[in-house]
């Protein structure tokens, strides 16, 4: 930019800029984005940082933008200004078109109900004006030390995972348990060029201390060798009935989403006299959560494998898990 530059450049410089490689881009934010990243790296940990910012991309846009950057945020002001009558909003609509999120615009100065850019586009080119918003915010570090060191930490190398981390949470007391866990990861990463090899079951250590936890919570003789790590409950489900290949299992209703199609089909269930499955496939029924119906499932259908969760009003006392254990063992389940 020159001293001499004309002022019809600089007045479409004040509304646009390069892309800076933010998901913020799309909403035009993105120039934002890169000064909340950039300001976060030489803020003091207690230092605020101001910014004003027009609210079109909506105001759930805007604040997530500091949020998921570790960032507590106060609106300190707002108001609303006419929307310039020579600005085309047609890229807006677009985006609009081609995901879920609606811009917020205005069709006055005092109200509160928005219209999407959709709306305000068929509106200014019926003759009418519309508004946004535009907001002042003031905004700390949530958990300072920590998220300037995960910061450092993952400056270099580490630029796609930097950019899609969000630190935004509900509780304070799991945010700081979740900081205190990502910086520990952060610099394990960063210290261990290669990670050793894990045996199959999962990682001894974390074995050992689910087993201790249970020990001590829980009354329950167990060592690491009781204990399997997978990557989530569906995974667990599906590796273990595929171990065991029963001719049929019931599973919580709760539980089969993930579970492979064909496991589910009803003609499974017609053919299941015939014991002529295709290989790998195993008969799942879904059954329901509540005690009484799945004993009575049991009991009818006489299942290799029980695979179920217990409904929370069941889950206080004891009573329900005893009676599925003992229609189980009745059956051979």
């Amino acid at each position: 930019m020159t001293e001499n530059s004309s002022e019809k450049f600089l007045y479409s410089l004040s509304n646009y800029c390069a892309l800076q490689g933010f998901f913020e881009d799309q909403f035009g934010l993105g120039l934002i984005a890169r000064a909340v990243e950039e300001g976060r790296a030489v803020i003091k940990p207690m230092g605020i940082m101001i910014f004003n910012i027009g609210g079109r991309p909506g105001q759930g846009v805007c604040e997530r933008l500091f949020l998921r950057r570790g960032f507590h945020i106060s609106k300190l002001w707002q108001t609303k200004i006419m929307q310039a009558a020579d600005t085309d909003i047609s890229a807006l609509v677009e985006i609009e078109q081609n995901s879920p999120h609606p811009f917020e615009f205005f069709m006055d100065l005092v109200g509160d109900q928005s219209v999407s850019a959709r709306t305000a586009q068929a509106y200014m080119k019926s003759g009418g004006r519309v508004s946004h918003a535009l907001s002042v915010y003031s905004c700390q570090l949530h958990k300072p030390i920590q998220v300037k060191k995960l910061f450092e930490i993952l400056k270099d190398g580490f630029n796609e995972i930097s950019s899609s981390l969000d630190l935004s949470f509900d509780n304070d007391s799991v945010a700081a348990e979740k900081m205190a866990f990502l910086v520990y990861l952060a610099s394990f990463l960063k210290e261990n060029k290669s990670n050793p090899c894990e045996p199959p079951f999962g990682c001894l250590n974390f074995r050992n201390l689910v087993a201790e936890f249970m020990k001590s919570y829980y009354n329950i003789p167990s060592t690491s060798d009781n204990v399997a790590v997978f990557p989530s409950r569906a995974v667990a489900i599906e590796i273990s009935l595929r171990l065991f290949s029963p001719a049929l299992a019931i599973v919580d209703e709760h539980l089969t989403r993930h579970l492979p199609k064909q496991w589910l089909t009803s003609s499974a269930i017609e053919g299941r006299a015939d014991c002529d499955r295709a290989k790998d496939t195993v008969l799942v029924i879904e059954v329901p959560r509540q005690s009484d119906l799945l004993i009575e499932l049991i009991r009818k259908l006489k299942p290799q494998v029980v695979v179920t969760g217990m409904a929370k009003f069941e889950a206080i006392t004891s009573a329900a898990l005893v009676n599925i254990l003992s229609a189980t063992r009745d059956v051979g389940s």
